[in-house]
C-alpha cells in the first residue's frame, strides 16, 4: 500500500513538471491567415486641424476654423471619403480682401496645405452665411466614392505642380500645415489669416 502511494506521488509530480514545461503557445499571425486574406484597417480614419488667428504685427482677424478628413474602409480598401472645412470670421477686418462686408461677399478664400514647407494642395471655400452683418462663414465639402469625386461646396486642387485644377481630395498627414488665405489678385501672394496643424 505504501509502495502504491509513493508511485502515485511520483507520477503526479512528473505530470506537473510536464505541464510546466509545455506551455500553450499562439501561432504567429501569418500562420493563422490564408495567403490571399485582405488585411482590414480601422473602419474610419480621421485627420483633423483647428485653425486659429495668426498673431503678427500685420493685419489680422478674429476668427477660427476647422478642417476634417474622414476615410471609411471596407475589406477591399477605401469605401468613401469626406473632406470638410469651415471658417468663421468677424467682419470687418483689417486684412486686405476682407475689409468690409461687401469685400467678404466676393472674397476668394482658400485653405492651403503644405508638408515640409512645400504647398501640395489648395481648396476654395465659398462664403455661406453672414449673420447680423458681423460674422462671415466659409465652407467646403467634397465627397469621394471609389475613384469618383463629388464637390458639394467649394473645390480642391490636389496637384499644384500641374496647370489648371486637378480636382480631388487632399490626403492630409500628421503635422501638415494648413493656412486660410484670402487672395486679392493673380499677382498677389495672398494674405494668410488663420493657421493650424493636422493631427
Amino acid at each position: 500500500m505504501r509502495g502504491r502511494t509513493v508511485l502515485t506521488i511520483v507520477a503526479a509530480m512528473a505530470m506537473g513538471s510536464m505541464a510546466q514545461a509545455v506551455e500553450p503557445t499562439t501561432p504567429p499571425l501569418n500562420d493563422l491567415m490564408p495567403a490571399d486574406a485582405v488585411v482590414q484597417g480601422p473602419p474610419v480614419e480621421v485627420m483633423f486641424a483647428n485653425l486659429e488667428s495668426i498673431v503678427l504685427d500685420g493685419p489680422s482677424v478674429q476668427g477660427n476654423g476647422k478642417v476634417l478628413h474622414s476615410v471609411w474602409y471596407n475589406r477591399h480598401g477605401i469605401k468613401m471619403q469626406a473632406y470638410r472645412a469651415s471658417i468663421e470670421i468677424s467682419v470687418p477686418t483689417d486684412v486686405p480682401g476682407l475689409d468690409t462686408l461687401m469685400d467678404v461677399l466676393s472674397a476668394d478664400v482658400r485653405i492651403s496645405l503644405s508638408s515640409g514647407g512645400i504647398p501640395y494642395a489648395e481648396c476654395m471655400l465659398p462664403v455661406q452665411l453672414i449673420s447680423s452683418r458681423s460674422t462671415a462663414i466659409f465652407e467646403l465639402y467634397v465627397q469621394g466614392r471609389g475613384v469618383g469625386i463629388r464637390p458639394h461646396k467649394g473645390i480642391c486642387d490636389v496637384d499644384l505642380s500641374e496647370p489648371g485644377i486637378q480636382i480631388g481630395i487632399p490626403q492630409m498627414h500628421f503635422q501638415d500645415l494648413i493656412e486660410a488665405i484670402v487672395w486679392t489678385g493673380d499677382t498677389s501672394p495672398g494674405h494668410a489669416f488663420l493657421e493650424g496643424y493636422c493631427y
